[in-house]
């Protein structure tokens, strides 16, 4: 149920805060599902399946509060990023 939540509700957002708090629930509910595996395999997929969402949520964090955007935080305002700084673009 969270998966699905977590993807319907991060449908129709426009701001990037939104859309990282529906992923994190996205998330959650697949890390749920990971681990009514019950056994070993499971739990070291699921620690991995963390150790690289907080990788990348932490990277995501990182590049958002390094651009110069407005207090919004639009996920609109990210489009023009390729033309201004190729890396940030890129990434």
């Amino acid at each position: 149920m969270s998966i699905i939540i977590g993807t319907l509700g991060a449908l129709n957002q426009t701001k990037i805060k939104r859309l990282l708090a529906y992923s994190g629930i996205s998330h959650m509910g697949f890390i749920i599902l990971i681990l009514n595996i019950h056994s070993q395999k499971g739990f070291t997929i699921n620690n991995i399946y963390i150790l690289i969402y907080i990788l990348s949520l932490i990277a995501i964090i990182i590049l958002i509060s390094n651009l110069n955007l407005s207090n919004n935080n639009y996920i609109i305002e990210l489009g023009n990023n390729q033309y201004i700084n190729k890396i940030i673009g890129l990434s």
